[in-house]
């Protein structure tokens, strides 16, 4: 089989000739894969020159008809053969026959983006409507945690309905007996939780708010915050195929210079993710430092190579370039050359491209969750080590919602 591309605009063609069956199948997925990876979101196949489509070559066709089209994309069939035409016809599968979709325009209660340039990304920049301010709270001592020194009665039960975001550490379960073999980091946003538990599992745990039920994390340590996010951007390299490190596009929050302590919470394609996971419960360290050596390699994993490459991650948390007395102990710094200092976690999903234009924070989570589960829970930093450091973590696309935090206040009891 040939495969042909052509580009119409922003709508990518790709021109097929030969038989469609199984042993030309992966190659056809491969072809429609890289262009969606590429952010092409509207795809033609012309099949004029098909003279043979096998279920091994319609299954990938409706795999990506499926994907497109949760993401508000498209995926069609033009010019079909007779052959190719009576085949999808026969296995109900017509509504992919025809001129491909224009791509959807903005809907009449969105405001347009305003498109700008910041540094060496693209930024599409969409206002939200906003009511209430973002309110971060603070509770437990990091450096009980880093000591080994968190005994019962250190934990909180924290409640995090859609409107609630937070990081830190903790688990799921009823109190700190319960939880204190399997304390590790977390994440919640948008009405969803998830936990990196310690107990050798190795597999974030989540829970996504249904009903009655909220998701709750007993927490040794956390930031938490409440409140509407005011802005969000979509972000690209200004260069074609171009990565972007997360400070880039954590720069692009604080660019205007009135910000001086932001909520995070970013849905993004990964090139590679740079951070450290739990191995052990701080819980369970009985007065010994976590970070004493050499005993931190067997209660830490950290990436010394580029990991989680292609995958799609849901990353949140804090980042300020001026913290108050009271947010300082719970953020560090970015890395070499930034002035930010941050706490952000991210939770790492198998790749999946990320809808188009402005999209809805609950809505994008539920998908991410609903899709397939999540393969690594990590606490992100910078690899700074002379010679043998990776540096940051790496994106190539992606949506970053930020609010202006006008208020951190600690939890005492």
């Amino acid at each position: 089989m040939q495969i042909t591309r052509h580009q119409l605009q922003e709508v990518v063609e790709l021109r097929l000739v030969g038989r469609l069956d199984a042993s030309w199948a992966g190659f056809v997925l491969t072809a429609i894969e890289d262009e969606v990876r590429g952010g092409h979101h509207h795809i033609e196949l012309d099949m004029a020159l098909v003279d043979y489509l096998s279920s091994a070559g319609i299954r990938v066709v409706v795999k990506f008809f499926r994907q497109l089209q949760g993401i508000r994309g498209s995926l069609r069939i033009t010019n079909a053969s007779a052959s190719a035409a009576k085949i999808l016809q026969m296995a109900g599968l017509s509504a992919m026959l025809g001129k491909a979709a224009k791509p959807a325009s903005q809907g009449a209660h969105e405001q347009p983006a305003l498109v700008v340039r910041q540094g060496r990304l693209n930024l599409h920049m969409h206002p939200l409507a906003a009511s209430a301010p973002m309110v971060v709270t603070v509770m437990g001592d990091p450096r009980r945690v880093a000591n080994g020194a968190s005994v019962s009665g250190d934990s909180r039960r924290m409640l995090f309905d859609a409107g609630a975001w937070g990081v830190g550490i903790g688990a799921f379960g009823n109190d700190f007996e319960d939880c204190a073999d399997r304390f590790g980091e977390f994440l919640a946003l948008g009405g969803a939780a998830a936990t990196m538990p310690t107990d050798g599992s190795s597999v974030p745990d989540f829970v996504l708010a249904t009903a009655d039920l909220v998701p709750s994390v007993e927490a040794l340590q956390a930031i938490v915050g409440v409140g509407d996010f005011t802005t969000m951007f979509r972000f690209e390299a200004a260069e074609a195929g171009g990565i972007v490190g997360l400070g880039e596009v954590l720069d692009a929050v604080f660019a205007s210079g009135t910000v001086e302590t932001a909520a995070i919470a970013l849905f993004a394609e990964a090139s590679s993710l740079v951070g450290a996971t739990l191995l052990q419960s701080p819980a369970r360290l009985a007065g010994s430092p976590l970070f004493l050596f050499p005993a931190l390699r067997e209660r830490m994993t950290f990436t010394t190579a580029r990991g989680m490459e292609r995958s799609t991650v849901l990353i949140t948390g804090i980042a300020s370039r001026a913290p108050s007395a009271v947010l300082l102990p719970h953020v560090r710094p970015l890395g070499i050359g930034s002035s930010l200092l941050v706490h952000l976690h991210a939770l790492s999903f198998p790749y999946r491209p990320l809808p188009l234009g402005a999209i809805r924070l609950p809505e994008t989570v539920a998908q991410l969750l609903d899709g397939s589960l999540a393969t690594a829970l990590l606490h992100l930093m910078s690899d700074d080590r002379p010679y043998e450091g990776i540096g940051q973590t790496e994106l190539l696309r992606g949506a970053c919602f930020f609010a202006p935090v006008v208020t951190v206040k600690e939890q005492l009891s």
